[in-house]
């Protein structure tokens, strides 16, 4: 489908840090989106921040532009290591990812939150549950703000949250 062409450009372009292009491709993707007979509108409202996102970015200073690109780059290295089993690196990383995000974006961007949401799943294999538990809560609190209660990324967070809190033998709050 086109729309993952678009979303692989996307990615690729803002690793790159061409968010002039990134947003141009965004906002093609959002008139496909809202093209559709029946989208669903969790797509829509993602590739409304998305366009967000990116209009912001392209206002950002040089050197934030530079530093919000390699946020974006630092997607693959984290995920990489944390395949390998280097889940202190991978966290490192997510960490380094965040602390990105929170300053070029803001502290309360979705982007911070998926970090958050990686960073805890990252913490719960190296088995420091509260550190993971405060990670998935502050990201679920994010997703909440920025998403509603309908979304799909707020259940990924839900999902994670009770996941965790039942690997920590609290059965009644997971529930």
């Amino acid at each position: 489908r086109e729309e993952l062409v678009l979303e692989t450009r996307i990615d690729s372009l803002q690793s790159s840090g061409d968010f002039d292009a990134a947003l141009r491709t965004a906002r093609h993707f959002l008139d496909l989106w809202r093209a559709e007979s029946a989208p669903a509108p969790y797509k829509v409202l993602e590739a409304e921040a998305l366009v967000s996102t990116l209009e912001r970015a392209c206002e950002l200073p040089e050197v934030a532009k530079c530093d919000l690109a390699r946020a974006y780059q630092l997607d693959g290295e984290w995920r990489m290591l944390a395949r390998n089993g280097r889940f202190s690196e991978a966290a490192a990383i997510l960490n380094e990812q965040r602390r990105l995000f929170a300053s070029t974006l803001d502290p309360d961007h979705p982007e911070v939150a998926g970090c958050l949401n990686n960073l805890g799943i990252v913490l719960l294999e190296q088995g420091d549950y509260d550190a993971a538990e405060q990670c998935q809560r502050d990201a679920l609190r994010i997703r909440l703000n920025a998403y509603g209660r309908d979304h799909p990324t707020v259940a990924a967070s839900l999902l994670n949250l009770a996941n965790l809190l039942a690997a920590t033998g609290d059965y009644e709050e997971a529930a």
